[in-house]
């Protein structure tokens, strides 16, 4: 379980901030998601939740250890994160995207099929 409460991110010091006293819970297994309009803190809350960004002030919880510092490798082994501009090779298929990146991470290219088929795209990669 992930448990985000009331984080605070600011860009410049004293300046408005991008989060403002945010706070959720990812249960589990549970995918979950940012909507909002440009500008709205989604990116910059995936930031700070992953260690990208600096945690201000908050707390992100994560199986009930509080993150402190950077993550480390074993952290970002265990969970996944879609920013909107992820780095893709555009010379490569969506699912040899999925099996190089599998790869890199020592994970199991053989799933790379069933993520796509996951999120609906399975037939597209056939």
């Amino acid at each position: 379980m992930i448990e985000v409460k009331n984080i605070y991110h600011s860009y410049k010091k004293n300046d408005e901030y991008a989060v403002n006293n945010v706070s959720f819970t990812i249960e589990k297994g549970e995918i979950f998601g940012f909507l909002g309009p440009s500008g709205a803190g989604k990116t910059t809350t995936q930031g700070v939740l992953v260690g990208l960004l600096d945690l201000q002030q908050g707390d992100v919880i994560i199986d009930g250890k509080l993150r402190e510092g950077r993550p480390d490798k074993a952290f970002f082994n265990r969970i996944g994160v879609g920013f909107e501009r992820p780095n893709v090779y555009k010379k490569l298929t969506g699912l040899d995207n999925l099996k190089f990146h599998a790869k890199l991470y020592n994970g199991a290219t053989e799933d790379a099929m069933k993520v796509l088929e996951m999120v609906g795209l399975g037939e597209e990669a056939k």
